[in-house]
């Protein structure tokens, strides 16, 4: 059944975009969401494999600590969360609040006096309480002229809760800098990637801060292992989605995908590229059917891909010089989006979509956080 509901996907999604002139669904989404042809977004996907060492090198070193904690001979993938006796502390909303605004200090006062605003339940622009007949997902809300505001389903105080609640409050702030700095409403809307990864770097920038405020090894290895981890999953199991999916929609087409073992043997062959663990764990094989967005909003996970890439060459510019990251930074966000992300990119960050330049640049930060982990580990007993 859920099989059926992927394919009946492809189907109508493909269906839909010749309505619209496009040959495919995921023509249609790649040129709206990424401004690319499908072609280069395939030659992506294509060349991600030869790079999967990086994340098998994260993972072994992930399983070599689980092996060592546990006394275990093989280790499998679930093991990993294997607790490594550290537990992260638990925030309040204020200590979280403070925290994040400190993350965020190196893009200077305009975004982090923003970004205070939203935080302050009293301005009446943040509703994270959850509860019932309340919203059922963590999204801003923002429109040309119209004040932002940020729902969660919940704040707990945990790392993960607050990695969202710095996302979200991301897209907000983004969304009220260009009501303040553009005159053309339109020029709000933009390709799905780039709106992405000044969220997502918002989250790296927390992570940083996490780690470098560690009071011992215990800590540091647990953030640095969330730092790593987020990388892992944004980068490689992006890929892995998008091409899994890229898979699917053109297996349909082409006849060659019907039933719940065709989405099952091209899942399996798509992770067996990547995945240190995978080839020994076959009950894996059908784990697709956990991939929400593959059925709530289609041909949307590779743009995570891209805008990590982006993301992470943002981090490592404000690590360069905050100063005038901070102000050239400000400014591409207030601009909106009156040209194409790679011209918008060029023009006030210096940088256009070079994906080989971005991609070696997100690869080597995942390096250097696994071999910190590696020495980290190292030292715990």
């Amino acid at each position: 059944m859920i099989a059926a509901t992927l394919v009946n996907i492809a189907v109508q999604g493909t269906a839909l975009a010749k309505q619209y002139g496009y040959k495919s669904a995921t023509e249609r989404m790649y040129a709206k969401r990424l401004q690319l042809p499908e072609e280069s977004v395939k030659e992506m996907l294509q060349g991600m494999t030869q790079y999967a060492d990086v994340l098998k090198n994260f993972q072994q070193v992930q399983a070599a600590n689980a092996q060592k904690i546990t006394g275990v001979e093989k280790v499998h993938s679930w093991d990993l969360s294997v607790p490594s006796g550290y537990t992260a502390p638990v925030q309040t909303f204020e200590e979280a609040r403070q925290t994040m605004l400190r993350a965020l200090a190196p893009l200077g006062e305009t975004y982090t006096s923003h970004f205070a605003w939203l935080m302050d339940p009293g301005n009446g622009g943040l509703e994270i309480a959850g509860g019932k007949n309340r919203l059922t997902e963590n999204t801003s809300v923002g429109f040309p002229g119209v004040p932002v505001s940020l729902y969660m389903t919940g704040y707990n105080g945990e790392t993960r809760s607050t990695l969202i609640l710095i996302h979200e409050g991301g897209h907000a702030i983004h969304q009220q800098l260009m009501t303040e700095g553009t005159t053309v409403p339109s020029y709000s809307a933009g390709p799905a990637f780039l709106n992405e990864a000044f969220a997502m770097f918002n989250e790296l920038l927390l992570l940083d801060e996490w780690t470098k405020s560690s009071e011992n090894v215990a800590a540091k290895a647990f953030y640095t292992q969330s730092f790593a981890s987020y990388l892992a999953t944004e980068i490689f199991t992006s890929a892995e989605e998008g091409t899994f999916e890229q898979a699917v929609y053109d297996g349909v087409a082409n006849g060659t995908i019907y039933t719940w073992q065709d989405v099952d043997r091209v899942y399996g062959q798509v992770m067996k590229q990547y995945d240190y663990f995978f080839a020994d764990e076959p009950v894996r094989h059908a784990e697709w059917i956990n991939k929400r967005l593959l059925f709530d909003d289609p041909v949307y996970n590779i743009t995570y891909l891209y805008a990590v890439l982006v993301a992470c060459k943002l981090y490592d510019m404000v690590h360069a010089d905050p100063a005038d990251f901070a102000v050239r930074y400000t400014a591409l966000l207030k601009n909106g989006f009156d040209a194409p992300a790679a011209t918008l990119l060029k023009k006030f960050m210096g940088f256009g979509l070079d994906r080989e330049a971005l991609l070696n640049a997100a690869l080597d930060l995942m390096r250097k956080k696994t071999k910190a982990l590696q020495s980290l580990y190292a030292q715990m007993p």
